[in-house]
Parts: C-alpha cells; sequence; structure tokens
C-alpha cells in the first residue's frame, strides 16, 4: 500500500509506529512538515488521520513508550503526545541542538544535545524530570542499548554507562 502525503522536503528521522498509527516527518534544516498515516484495514486506503504542526523534528525520530509518543525535535522542544488521536499531554523545552534521537531504558526516556548534556525524563503523561548530566565532550549520536549498557559515541570516545556486577 502507498499513501501520497505530497511531501516537497528530505526525511531524515524514521517512521515510527505508535497507537496504530505511522509518524513521518520530513524537513530541511529543521522540521517543517509531519503526517500521521492510518495504515490500510480490510478494503480501506490508507489515509492522513492529522498533521503536527508545531515541533515537528527533522533529525531526532520519535520514541513510542506505552500510550505516548514522544517527539523531539531538533531545537529541543520535548513533546508528549496521546497518539492515537495528536492530543499534546504535555511539553517541555530543553537548551541547545538535538540530533541525537530519543532512547528509552525502562520507565526512563533519555533527551541529549549535541554539547553533550543528558535530561532523563519520566516516559508518561505527565511531565516529570528525573536528571540531569554532561557527558566530558560533545556528540551527534543516539546511544545504543545492549546488555544493560547505554553506549554514547562522542566527538572522540565510546563511552560505556552502566551497572557493573
Amino acid at each position: 500500500w502507498k499513501v501520497d502525503c505530497k511531501f516537497t522536503l528530505k526525511a531524515v528521522a524514521s517512521p515510527v509506529f505508535a497507537g496504530g498509527l505511522i509518524y513521518v516527518s520530513v524537513g530541511r534544516g529543521g522540521g517543517r512538515e509531519s503526517a500521521v498515516i492510518r495504515p490500510p484495514s480490510g478494503a480501506k486506503r490508507a489515509s492522513i488521520a492529522f498533521k503536527l504542526d508545531k515541533e515537528v523534528p527533522y533529525v531526532p525520530t520519535p520514541i513510542a513508550v506505552g500510550d505516548c509518543l514522544f517527539v523531539l525535535n531538533d531545537n529541543g522542544t520535548l513533546t508528549c503526545i496521546e497518539p492515537a488521536t495528536g492530543k499534546k499531554l504535555w511539553r517541555e523545552k530543553f537548551s541547545g541542538v538535538h540530533y541525537p534521537s530519543l532512547v528509552c531504558v525502562g520507565d526512563q526516556i533519555y533527551v541529549i544535545n549535541n554539547k553533550g548534556e543528558i535530561n532523563t525524563v519520566q516516559a508518561g503523561g505527565k511531565y516529570k524530570l528525573l536528571a540531569t548530566s554532561k557527558l566530558p565532550e560533545a556528540t551527534q549520536a543516539t546511544p545504543a542499548i545492549a546488555n544493560g549498557c547505554m553506549y554514547i559515541r562522542t566527538v572522540n570516545h565510546l563511552i560505556c554507562v552502566g551497572a557493573r556486577k
């Protein structure tokens, strides 16, 4: 199946499936356009359910956790959305430019900016900042999670954060 979103710009962030819908965004120098697509069901064709008009990401890929879709735009605005309806549950602005995508470990979402500043927030329908920290240098890479560790590639190092056994 396919659906015509009539996008004219470039896609960098990956599509995300949440609440039975597929979220996509495109842009240039920042997010400009988005579409939330309802896949086909039975004889019905795929369609655009709704569009987000603000805080559209260009580089960071959103993340779905439980009943929430978390969307981080390049300028640091993190929005928690009810994925099936597009209703905004909360929005918080963090400093800096954000190219790393969001990652979630348990119920904690890590929001990392290009300077290496990390904000850890509760994954849920109410905003709660859990912690802030700073890497020793800049990063533009999305962390990888494996074997109980978070691997973060910075400008000159690969940092492993995890519990020692």
